[in-house]
Order: structure tokens, then sequence, then C-alpha cells
């Protein structure tokens, strides 16, 4: 998987499901690979559940740590900053309600594809 491709299935993937993956329906949960609802975060999206149920033996946003860094390159997830930077984007705006999320993610996503000369595909109405 290319980094535009990467960068394009997780925009993709985490519109679709309509916000981000949390541990539990309370805002004050952390991230999960594979949250509540079946939802991925940037890196959970990409993973088979089975992965993404290992992964979460560690917090999402620890994806340098040994095993879930082996698991995301298991997928096929580029490796290096793109992959932290879109996990972060995700983490650092998860606590947020579904609809501010997207309003806080949105913009971060632009800035990421800018940074990483990556083309921004827009959400559709």
């Amino acid at each position: 998987m290319t980094e535009q491709e990467f960068f394009t299935q997780t925009l993709i993937k985490i519109r679709a499901q309509g916000g981000p993956s949390r541990a539990s329906t309370s805002l004050m949960a952390t991230c999960a690979y594979r949250g509540v609802g079946g939802r991925g975060c940037a890196i959970g999206v990409h993973l088979p559940d089975e992965a993404a149920r290992k992964a979460d033996a560690c917090a999402s946003t620890e994806i340098a740590k040994p095993g879930p860094r082996r698991i995301a390159n298991a997928a096929g997830i580029p490796k290096g900053r793109l992959r932290c930077a879109l996990q972060r984007a995700h983490d650092a705006f998860a606590s947020a309600p579904d609809d501010l999320f997207f309003t806080r993610w949105e913009p971060e996503m632009r800035e990421i594809a800018a940074r990483y000369g990556l083309e921004y595909l827009e959400p559709t109405p």
C-alpha cells in the first residue's frame, strides 16, 4: 500500500464509520484499534478484527511499541511518520462528539496531506 492509498483509505473509512473509535461510549474513553460499534482508529480501520483485538492490548497511541507496530506492518500499512501523524490526529480529537470530531479532524487531514505531498479527498455532502 502506498502512502497515498493509506491516507485516502483512512479518510474514506473513518468518514464512513461516522466518527472516531473509542473503547466505550463515554467521550472520556480512550481510543481503540477496534472500538464500540466496530469502529477503527487511523490504524485500526485497516486491520482485520482479530489483529485489531490483539493490538488493543496496548493503547493505540503506543503504535511505536513492538506489538502494534508489527501488526500494522503485517497489514501492509506504510511505515514512518505519516502513520504516526494520522494516528495522532485521530487520537487528538477522539474525545469530541462525532460531529465536532469531523469539524476538527478534516482540517488536520488537509494539513497532513499538504505536509506529505498527498492528495486530499474532499468529503462528499
